[in-house]
């Protein structure tokens, strides 16, 4: 068991436990500390991964991008190819996150089951859930963490609130379970408890 195998090009390379950078080429700016963490990274530059798995990658396309920060057991689990400028804190936070840029993540398993959305902020336990919207804000434990696959632009404030989102866009829904009246519903404005 090794971390970082083979001469590296770069500069500020920290990797501690078993396969941390283990496929890291080249790349500045570099931290993976846990097992595991930042494996299939190849060229990344200023990117950190700390904890089992984060960060981790696979062994099909290799990640490439710069300025990823996986915080947790199996944050950012499944990074790579160009994936960049995500920042991922908690246990399973966007763990199927695989080619995505420009996400804030925080929350544990926040963002856990979508493997592809953009400049989405997600922050609370299981925010964002399953959803691959681009452009969505969810704050709340559980807000829009429903199957909002086909939806983009909307904001969701309070627990659980905006899980009927399926396709629906541009809705803000503020409150706890505060929600839109048909999965597919658009441009609502809903204020619940």
């Amino acid at each position: 068991s090794q971390a970082c195998r083979g001469a590296i090009t770069g500069d500020g390379i920290v990797a501690v436990g078993t396969l941390s950078f283990f496929s890291l080429t080249s790349g500045d700016g570099n931290t993976a500390v846990g097992h595991n963490s930042g494996e299939f990274a190849t060229t990344a530059d200023n990117c950190t991964f700390l904890g089992y798995n984060a960060g981790q990658g696979i062994t099909g396309t290799k990640l490439t991008g710069n300025n990823n920060t996986a915080v947790g057991k199996d944050a950012g689990l499944l990074l790579q190819g160009a994936a960049h400028s995500n920042t991922i804190f908690g246990s399973g936070a966007g763990s199927a996150l695989s080619n995505g840029d420009s996400n804030t993540i925080i929350g544990e398993d926040a963002g856990k089951g979508a493997s592809g959305f953009y400049q989405s902020t997600y922050v609370g336990n299981g925010a964002g859930g399953a959803g691959t919207g681009n452009f969505q804000t969810a704050l709340g434990v559980g807000a829009l963490s429903g199957s909002h696959s086909g939806s983009g632009y909307n904001i969701a404030i309070g627990i659980n609130a905006g899980n009927a989102i399926t396709s629906g866009t541009h809705n803000t829904l503020i409150g706890r379970e505060a929600d839109v009246g048909a999965a597919t519903d658009s441009n609502q404005l809903m204020i619940g408890s």
